[in-house]
């Protein structure tokens, strides 16, 4: 069973669906679209064709905001899947730790069903023991 959420920093708090969901569409709100890339992308074209540089700038200012479009996915994507990994070994962690809770509950019934077994042979054999007894002493 997971630990109350109050005991525990904000950063080991098991993250439900609806938490990640939301993370993500924040996510997604902060990529800009293709849209909005062609469009930023044609303004500083248009910029630099209206006499601020020249073709040389303009390549050099495609290559600039690739790379920064670039960098930016990358960092997201670290992010993402630094986050992923900590919730996979916490999921790990849970399955082993359930594990192990169930393996030592089933260790435990079949020793109790094994002196269970033990206590009704001795039973067995003492009550067969006296009535054999009892027979003999009533012929």
């Amino acid at each position: 069973m997971a630990p109350d959420s109050d005991d525990m920093p904000d950063f080991d708090r098991p993250v439900t669906r609806r938490e990640l969901r939301a993370e993500l569409q924040e996510f997604r709100a902060e990529l800009a679209t293709k849209t909005e890339l062609r469009t930023e992308l044609a303004t500083i074209e248009t910029a630099l064709r209206g006499g601020l540089a020249s073709k040389a700038a303009l390549e050099a200012a495609k290559i600039e905001l690739r790379d920064h479009i670039d960098a930016t996915m990358k960092s997201f994507r670290d992010e993402i899947r630094t986050h992923f990994n900590i919730v996979a070994e916490s999921l790990r962690d849970d399955i082993r730790n359930m594990f192990d809770w169930m393996k030592a509950n089933i260790n435990g019934v079949t020793r109790r069903v094994d002196a269970l077994e033990t206590d009704h042979g001795t039973r067995l054999t003492t009550l067969e023991t006296r009535v054999t007894k009892l027979e003999a002493d009533r012929s």
